[in-house]
């Protein structure tokens, strides 16, 4: 049996079809699971913007000098972005699994050309998460 990967790298963008909430982009280094991982997100020329550790206990961001925790990394990522992200699914789409999520639409799932792109149509504000992976 061939073991999944745990770890992927590209870059990931999330738009949120709402004026008061910026648009982010950022190369992203990701390990782990939905219940137990690492992300770290680096500008283009390399530095680390932020790093992201969770647990069943929570989760929590490190940014420059400043520390932020959360019960979940759902809730993080909510606070940081501004809008809900579908985690556990995201995790299999990384893993080339074609999971639904109420509400998103897999539009585009390549495991091999290391594309994602789901929409979140439901409940509005609209949000476009975009994932390319490095080869």
């Amino acid at each position: 049996m061939e073991r999944q990967p745990s770890s992927w790298s590209g870059r990931l963008a999330i738009q949120v079809d709402d004026p008061s909430v910026p648009s982010f982009a950022a190369a992203f280094e990701l390990e782990g699971s939905a219940i137990r991982g690492t992300l770290r997100l680096l500008s283009p020329l390399g530095t680390v913007l932020g790093q992201a550790g969770w647990n069943p206990d929570g989760a929590e961001l490190s940014t420059g000098g400043t520390r932020e925790t959360a019960q979940s990394l759902d809730a993080l990522l909510l606070r940081l972005t501004g809008t809900a992200l579908p985690i556990a699914a995201l995790f299999d789409w990384l893993q080339g699994q074609a999971t639904s999520v109420p509400g998103w639409r897999l539009e585009q799932l390549d495991p091999e050309a290391g594309r994602i792109v789901a929409l979140r149509e439901q409940p509005l504000p609209r949000v476009s998460l975009r994932i390319a992976l490095s080869p």
